[in-house]
């Protein structure tokens, strides 16, 4: 519904049926004149975090003429402490550097803060950076402070951010602000020297993207593609040999969020590949150096991601026997998906394990391990307490498996590493039926801890 069209509902005569509908329309054009007020395009930015892609977002969004300030919210005290020092040192100067012969950008923050109070009113553009345990954390900090008509983003969505986002929120806020967020990070990136600049290692052909309500969508890919596109030059693409550059990433649409807990990259990938490299492992099997985690895959990893897809694409399949109008289209294999994002990169094309190695993009990008000291003897083991089980697990693969629940989808793969994940981390999300009930359930984002039921419930808003 646009704003003429609003409008013209609200001048109709009402009646006492009418209130309701009423109420929605007038929500409708306060969050539409609010987004023509901020002519589209946000100019206050605040950055929720203190990671890799909170440094490259810092450098990218200081740097653009078109953002006038740019504030970071950090509420860990250690981290924040030491984040605040060296831009105070740094006379709040930060940067960001590409790999492959891209100038560095240099821009200025506005302001530092563990207060949400400091740096988050009158913003019209949260970003919240941080991992998926954390969301609800700065969700809840700056709901008093979230002006109205802002565009709240999660980077990146994980499973079900807009069933946290709306657990946190609230309907009425929801009601009046817009929220998206993205399948998977734009970039490889890293922090190169921290509080003063990131590094983009690679970036990402295109990037989609989903919103709430549904009409923001358009705002929310204009909003990334004008302040976080970047000209950069694709390593062994014909624009390399010829000079040219291309604009990456792109951001485009996505149909919904749903999507996106779906399509959560990160999940379908990381696990299968510590599964596959580590599901045999022992405590007297050490490595003089980590591996490499995508260059370095194995038959068994490889073969783990396509169980991943595999099932990823049974759970698309029952969605749409009981929704057929829901727009699923780009819940795809993760073979397709790869080829989406990286197929100019990408050297050999051939299978899934093919892609992940001859992508260059990948280089250097190293497994994280748990370094041992020299009295143990050095050397490199698994490390189960990183990212890749405590968030792809909880915030990834069990939330696949309460869609799955409720649509009556076995996953077969998907069962195989959680299992083996959570018995690592010491957790237990599955029982010993396979099925999600384990005692540790409460600390993800199935579905069915925000008493999500029926598909109906996985799409409503707000």
């Amino acid at each position: 519904m646009n704003f003429l069209q609003v409008k013209a509902e609200l001048d109709k005569p009402a009646d006492a049926s009418d209130v309701q509908d009423l109420d929605l329309a007038r929500n409708e054009i306060r969050r539409l004149r609010a987004l023509i007020n901020s002519h589209c395009i946000p100019k206050r930015v605040a950055i929720c975090g203190g990671g890799n892609a909170a440094h490259v977002l810092g450098g990218l969004l200081s740097s653009n003429t078109l953002v006038s300030s740019v504030n970071f919210l950090n509420t860990w005290e250690p981290e924040f402490e030491r984040f605040k020092n060296i831009l105070e040192e740094n006379d709040y100067n930060f940067a960001v550097e590409f790999e492959h012969g891209m100038p560095t950008r240099h821009g200025k923050i506005n302001k530092i803060s563990m207060n949400p109070a400091d740096v988050i009113p009158g913003m019209d553009w949260i970003i919240i950076s941080t991992p998926a345990f954390t969301h609800e954390l700065y969700l809840n900090a700056i709901k008093d402070h979230i002006k109205e008509g802002a565009l709240v983003t999660i980077l990146v969505a994980q499973g079900g951010s807009d069933w946290c986002l709306r657990a946190c929120l609230g309907p009425e806020l929801c009601a009046n602000i817009n929220f998206c967020t993205c399948e998977t990070l734009p970039w490889a990136c890293r922090v190169s020297e921290f509080g003063k600049s990131g590094r983009v290692l690679a970036t990402k052909g295109s990037v989609q993207v989903a919103a709430l309500p549904h009409g923001a969508l358009s705002y929310a890919c204009t909003t990334m593609n004008a302040l976080l596109t970047v000209d950069q030059i694709v390593p062994g693409s014909d624009e390399a040999a010829s000079g040219k550059k291309k604009i990456h990433p792109y951001f485009e649409p996505m149909a919904s969020p749903l999507v996106a807990t779906l399509m959560n990259l990160n999940a379908l990938v990381h696990p299968p590949l510590m599964y596959g490299r580590f599901c045999d492992w022992t405590e007297t099997t050490k490595w003089e150096e980590p591996p490499e985690l995508y260059l370095g895959v194995e038959e068994r990893g490889a073969s783990a991601i396509t169980g991943c897809s595999d099932d990823l694409l049974a759970v698309r399949n029952a969605l749409l026997a009981q929704r057929p109008e829901l727009d699923l289209s780009a819940v795809v294999s993760l073979y397709d998906a790869f080829l989406a994002i990286y197929g100019d990169s990408v050297g050999d094309p051939t299978n899934i394990m093919t892609c992940l190695r001859t992508n260059p993009g990948y280089a250097g990008l190293k497994i994280p391990m748990k370094e041992l000291p020299a009295e143990e003897g050095g050397g490199f083991v698994p490390n189960f307490n990183m990212r890749y089980y405590t968030e792809d697990i909880p915030y990834g693969l069990v939330v696949l498996k309460g869609v799955a629940e409720i649509v009556g989808v076995v996953t077969p793969t998907v069962d195989t590493l959680i299992s083996w994940c959570q018995e690592k981390m010491g957790k237990e999300y599955l029982d010993a039926g396979g099925r999600l009930a384990g005692k540790d359930l409460g600390e993800t984002r199935a579905p069915q801890n925000y008493g999500l039921t029926t598909v109906e419930d996985l799409v409503r808003w707000p």
